[in-house]
């Protein structure tokens, strides 16, 4: 089955809203397969027609009638979960995917003012959902191994993505730019202090919550990226510090860890490395800092303490 894309103008109003690109296209694609679904059960096809034919059932007295949408949701989830069958697994959703796709659908009834309500657990929650993947958990002696596996430019990415703990989007993002004039900066202020460079800090806006995570280099990463910088000429076709798509650096993270002979004990992608940051934080500083630094909505005052106070130079030293 091919899904199809809905160009009706309850669809582009709706999309249109969405202001990050990245949570528009998943969103759109994960349509596409509710009207994939609408199409083979004899509902309408395009967004149009779906608000036109709920707008006259919620004036219905059956409720058979009225709450057609709000009953077929969870029809829509077990297909998804039973029946449908993805083009890369071959195999139907998981739970929390099928459930995101749910999600989306509500969302555009929302948007137009026609709330879904749905029979209590007619759809399971997410804390109900049994993952169907898990993420391997990274260890420092692990990565050290994997560390040793890379040529220069990998070296360099796995030291970048094991001091940042930014998403896949936000580190394949970096500019190059702002990194060479980072670094100069910092090495024109140890020049001038008679010191060697120690820990580089930035703030970068974060592209899913649009909000400010602080990024720091360690002593060993500035010397690879210094190096890397000198060594790998900027590409006329990209800005970005690393110009590799999300997959290549997923990519790159498993043939590491392929060729160090790690021992899986989950799937092995970007997040792994987020997920690392995290784990080596937890207890050890205060929640509002820690978010502070994977990029998470804090409150505006706590976020100014924590700058004056430089409490997350406090958290790496």
């Amino acid at each position: 089955m091919t899904s199809v894309m809905d160009t009706s103008k309850a669809v582009s109003e709706w999309l249109g809203s969405i202001r990050n690109k990245k949570s528009r296209q998943q969103y759109s694609a994960k349509w596409r397969l509710w009207i994939l679904y609408c199409k083979s059960h004899g509902l309408p096809s395009n967004g149009d027609a779906q608000l036109e034919d709920m707008k006259n059932r919620r004036l219905s007295t059956d409720n058979t009638e009225k709450y057609l949408y709000d009953n077929e949701l969870p029809k829509f989830y077990i297909w998804l979960t039973t029946k449908y069958v993805g083009k890369r697994t071959n195999e139907p959703l998981s739970g929390n995917t099928a459930l995101a796709h749910t999600t989306a659908v509500r969302s555009f009834f929302a948007f137009h003012r026609y709330t879904l309500e749905i029979r209590k657990d007619a759809i399971p929650s997410t804390n109900k959902i049994v993952r169907k993947y898990r993420d391997h958990a990274f260890d420092i002696y692990q990565l050290r191994s994997m560390f040793k596996q890379g040529d220069l430019k990998e070296q360099t990415i796995l030291a970048c993505g094991k001091d940042l703990w930014l998403r896949v989007g936000d580190f394949a993002n970096i500019s190059r730019n702002r990194i060479e004039l980072l670094l100069k900066r910092e090495q024109e202020l140890a020049d001038n202090e008679k010191r060697d460079m120690d820990i580089v800090e930035f703030e970068l806006l974060t592209e899913k919550e649009k909000e400010p995570a602080s990024c720091h280099f360690s002593k060993e990463t500035i010397e690879l990226l210094s190096e890397y910088l000198r060594t790998y000429p900027k590409s006329p076709r990209s800005e970005k510090l690393f110009p590799l798509t999300e997959d290549a650096l997923n990519d790159l993270l498993k043939r590491l860890a392929r060729k160090a002979k790690i021992t899986k004990t989950g799937r092995i992608r970007w997040h792994c490395l987020r997920k690392f940051g995290i784990t080596i934080m937890h207890g050890k500083i205060q929640e509002p800092v820690m978010k502070f630094m994977t990029g998470k909505h804090i409150d505006e005052s706590l976020r100014t303490y924590i700058q004056a106070n430089n409490e997350t130079k406090k958290a790496l030293s």
